[in-house]
Protein backbone atom coordinates (compact mmCIF):
# COMPACT_ATOMS: atom_id res chain seq x y z
CA UNK A 1 0.00 0.00 0.00
CA UNK A 2 1.09 3.38 -1.13
CA UNK A 3 2.23 5.86 1.57
CA UNK A 4 0.09 8.91 2.79
CA UNK A 5 2.35 11.81 1.04
CA UNK A 6 2.08 15.66 1.89
CA UNK A 7 4.24 17.66 0.38
CA UNK A 8 4.74 21.63 2.14
CA UNK A 9 6.77 24.55 -0.34
CA UNK A 10 6.53 27.60 -1.69
CA UNK A 11 4.23 28.42 -4.56
CA UNK A 12 6.62 28.36 -6.50
CA UNK A 13 8.77 25.85 -8.68
CA UNK A 14 12.32 26.43 -6.42
CA UNK A 15 13.88 23.52 -5.45
CA UNK A 16 11.22 21.30 -5.00
CA UNK A 17 9.70 21.10 -8.69
CA UNK A 18 12.22 17.91 -9.32
CA UNK A 19 9.91 16.24 -6.52
CA UNK A 20 7.03 17.00 -8.43
CA UNK A 21 8.29 15.76 -11.47
CA UNK A 22 9.36 12.32 -9.58
CA UNK A 23 5.66 12.21 -8.18
CA UNK A 24 4.21 12.86 -11.66
CA UNK A 25 6.50 10.75 -13.38
CA UNK A 26 5.76 7.64 -10.52
CA UNK A 27 1.88 8.52 -10.46
CA UNK A 28 1.81 8.65 -6.60
CA UNK A 29 -1.04 10.50 -4.97
CA UNK A 30 0.22 13.38 -2.64
CA UNK A 31 -1.50 16.23 -0.90
CA UNK A 32 0.34 19.50 -1.04
CA UNK A 33 0.12 23.11 0.92
CA UNK A 34 1.71 25.83 -1.11
CA UNK A 35 2.69 29.06 0.81
CA UNK A 36 2.17 32.21 -0.59
CA UNK A 37 5.47 34.02 -1.16
CA UNK A 38 5.88 37.64 -2.77
CA UNK A 39 8.17 39.98 -3.83
CA UNK A 40 9.68 43.04 -6.25
CA UNK A 41 11.44 42.42 -9.59
CA UNK A 42 14.23 44.27 -10.48
CA UNK A 43 15.65 44.00 -14.03
CA UNK A 44 13.48 41.09 -14.81
CA UNK A 45 15.16 39.18 -11.58
CA UNK A 46 13.73 38.67 -8.16
CA UNK A 47 15.02 40.55 -5.47
CA UNK A 48 14.95 38.38 -2.60
CA UNK A 49 15.34 41.01 -0.09
CA UNK A 50 12.20 42.10 -0.73
CA UNK A 51 10.12 38.38 -0.04
CA UNK A 52 7.33 38.12 2.09
CA UNK A 53 5.91 34.92 3.34
CA UNK A 54 3.40 35.89 6.16
CA UNK A 55 1.79 32.26 5.94
CA UNK A 56 4.55 30.60 6.02
CA UNK A 57 5.99 32.67 9.07
CA UNK A 58 3.33 32.09 11.04
CA UNK A 59 3.28 27.90 10.36
CA UNK A 60 7.12 27.92 11.26
CA UNK A 61 6.19 30.06 14.73
CA UNK A 62 3.90 27.66 15.15
CA UNK A 63 6.70 24.57 14.72
CA UNK A 64 5.29 23.00 11.99
CA UNK A 65 9.00 22.63 10.49
CA UNK A 66 11.04 21.46 13.50
CA UNK A 67 11.97 18.34 11.41
CA UNK A 68 13.26 20.39 8.57
CA UNK A 69 15.38 23.09 10.40
CA UNK A 70 12.66 25.64 10.47
CA UNK A 71 12.76 25.75 6.56
CA UNK A 72 10.72 23.76 3.37
CA UNK A 73 10.48 21.32 1.57
CA UNK A 74 8.83 18.74 3.97
CA UNK A 75 7.41 16.14 2.98
CA UNK A 76 4.91 14.13 5.34
CA UNK A 77 5.08 10.34 4.85
CA UNK A 78 2.19 8.63 7.06
CA UNK A 79 2.51 11.14 9.68
CA UNK A 80 6.35 11.15 9.50
CA UNK A 81 8.78 14.19 8.36
CA UNK A 82 11.30 14.64 5.84
CA UNK A 83 13.65 17.57 5.15
CA UNK A 84 15.99 18.22 2.62
CA UNK A 85 15.13 18.54 -0.66
CA UNK A 86 17.34 15.97 -1.88
CA UNK A 87 16.16 13.45 0.41
CA UNK A 88 12.58 14.00 -0.41
CA UNK A 89 13.69 13.50 -4.03
CA UNK A 90 15.51 10.40 -3.11
CA UNK A 91 12.88 9.10 -1.19
CA UNK A 92 9.93 9.68 -3.29
CA UNK A 93 12.52 8.08 -6.43
CA UNK A 94 12.89 4.69 -4.55
CA UNK A 95 9.54 4.27 -3.53
CA UNK A 96 8.55 5.00 -7.03
CA UNK A 97 10.71 2.50 -8.77
CA UNK A 98 12.98 5.26 -10.35
CA UNK A 99 16.48 4.33 -8.64
CA UNK A 100 17.23 1.83 -10.27
CA UNK A 101 17.03 -2.53 -8.93
CA UNK A 102 19.66 -2.66 -6.69
CA UNK A 103 22.03 -0.36 -4.71
CA UNK A 104 24.58 -0.43 -7.44
CA UNK A 105 22.33 1.00 -9.64
CA UNK A 106 21.00 3.39 -7.42
CA UNK A 107 24.50 4.36 -6.36
CA UNK A 108 24.92 5.21 -10.67
CA UNK A 109 21.80 7.48 -10.74
CA UNK A 110 23.28 9.50 -7.30
CA UNK A 111 26.57 10.16 -9.66
CA UNK A 112 24.68 11.58 -12.55
CA UNK A 113 22.74 13.27 -9.70
CA UNK A 114 25.80 14.85 -7.58
CA UNK A 115 27.43 15.72 -11.40
CA UNK A 116 24.44 17.81 -12.22
CA UNK A 117 24.82 19.70 -8.64
CA UNK A 118 28.62 19.94 -9.41
CA UNK A 119 27.21 22.12 -12.66
CA UNK A 120 25.03 24.02 -10.86
CA UNK A 121 27.33 24.93 -8.21
CA UNK A 122 29.93 25.71 -10.95
CA UNK A 123 27.39 28.17 -12.70
CA UNK A 124 26.34 30.14 -9.23
CA UNK A 125 29.74 30.71 -8.41
CA UNK A 126 30.06 31.99 -12.31
CA UNK A 127 29.41 35.46 -14.26
CA UNK A 128 26.57 33.37 -15.64
CA UNK A 129 28.05 35.30 -18.99
CA UNK A 130 27.89 34.04 -22.73
CA UNK A 131 31.48 32.36 -22.42
CA UNK A 132 30.19 30.35 -19.14
CA UNK A 133 27.59 28.71 -21.38
CA UNK A 134 30.02 28.68 -25.37
CA UNK A 135 33.36 27.65 -23.48
CA UNK A 136 32.91 26.32 -19.63
CA UNK A 137 29.77 24.26 -19.95
CA UNK A 138 30.57 22.55 -23.00
CA UNK A 139 33.69 20.97 -21.41
CA UNK A 140 31.72 20.06 -18.13
CA UNK A 141 29.12 18.30 -20.14
CA UNK A 142 31.89 16.24 -22.44
CA UNK A 143 33.47 15.18 -19.30
CA UNK A 144 30.10 14.82 -17.86
CA UNK A 145 29.17 12.14 -20.89
CA UNK A 146 31.89 10.17 -20.06
CA UNK A 147 30.39 9.32 -16.54
CA UNK A 148 27.07 8.40 -18.15
CA UNK A 149 26.58 4.74 -16.79
CA UNK A 150 25.90 2.24 -19.80
CA UNK A 151 22.51 1.53 -20.09
CA UNK A 152 21.57 4.22 -18.34
CA UNK A 153 20.88 6.66 -21.84
CA UNK A 154 18.03 3.39 -23.01
CA UNK A 155 17.26 2.05 -19.79
CA UNK A 156 13.78 3.09 -18.03
CA UNK A 157 12.84 6.34 -16.81
CA UNK A 158 14.99 7.16 -13.66
CA UNK A 159 15.50 10.06 -11.29
CA UNK A 160 18.79 11.06 -13.08
CA UNK A 161 16.88 11.68 -16.13
CA UNK A 162 14.70 13.72 -14.68
CA UNK A 163 17.11 15.71 -12.70
CA UNK A 164 19.43 16.37 -15.84
CA UNK A 165 16.29 17.17 -17.57
CA UNK A 166 15.02 20.38 -15.42
CA UNK A 167 18.76 21.43 -15.09
CA UNK A 168 18.72 22.26 -18.64
CA UNK A 169 15.71 23.01 -19.35
CA UNK A 170 14.34 24.96 -16.07
CA UNK A 171 17.30 26.11 -13.63
CA UNK A 172 18.93 28.90 -15.51
CA UNK A 173 17.42 31.22 -17.81
CA UNK A 174 19.95 31.31 -20.47
CA UNK A 175 18.04 27.64 -21.93
CA UNK A 176 19.29 27.95 -25.43
CA UNK A 177 22.93 27.83 -24.39
CA UNK A 178 22.13 24.95 -21.50
CA UNK A 179 20.98 22.87 -24.57
CA UNK A 180 23.16 23.99 -27.15
CA UNK A 181 25.75 22.60 -24.58
CA UNK A 182 24.55 19.41 -24.30
CA UNK A 183 25.42 18.68 -27.87
CA UNK A 184 28.87 17.62 -26.07
CA UNK A 185 26.77 15.05 -24.72
CA UNK A 186 24.90 13.03 -26.47
CA UNK A 187 24.20 10.43 -23.72
CA UNK A 188 23.06 13.39 -21.23
CA UNK A 189 21.09 14.96 -23.79
CA UNK A 190 19.44 11.37 -24.73
CA UNK A 191 18.60 11.11 -21.47
CA UNK A 192 17.43 14.83 -21.11
CA UNK A 193 14.94 14.20 -23.69
CA UNK A 194 13.56 10.56 -22.14
CA UNK A 195 12.11 12.84 -19.25
CA UNK A 196 10.81 15.86 -21.45
CA UNK A 197 9.06 13.36 -23.67
CA UNK A 198 7.93 11.47 -21.11
CA UNK A 199 3.68 11.07 -21.27
CA UNK A 200 3.28 11.82 -17.32
CA UNK A 201 5.75 14.07 -17.10
CA UNK A 202 4.02 16.07 -20.25
CA UNK A 203 0.63 16.19 -18.29
CA UNK A 204 1.80 17.28 -15.54
CA UNK A 205 3.37 19.89 -17.25
CA UNK A 206 0.20 20.99 -19.38
CA UNK A 207 -1.83 21.58 -16.20
CA UNK A 208 1.54 22.71 -13.85
CA UNK A 209 0.53 26.51 -12.05
CA UNK A 210 2.33 29.44 -13.74
CA UNK A 211 4.62 30.75 -11.53
CA UNK A 212 8.15 33.04 -11.83
CA UNK A 213 10.19 31.00 -10.52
Amino acid sequence: MAPTLHLKYFDVRGVVEVARLLLAATELEYEETRYPIEMEWKDGKPDFSTVKREKFEAAKAAGDFKMSGGKVPLLVVDGVEIGQSKAIERYIATIGGLRGTNAFEAAQIDQVVETINDIKAAYQKSDKADAWFKEELPKAMSAFDGTVAAGMKDGPLSYADIVVYYYFYFFCDNVEGNVAAMTAAPNVAAMAEKAKNNPLIQAYEAKRKVTPI
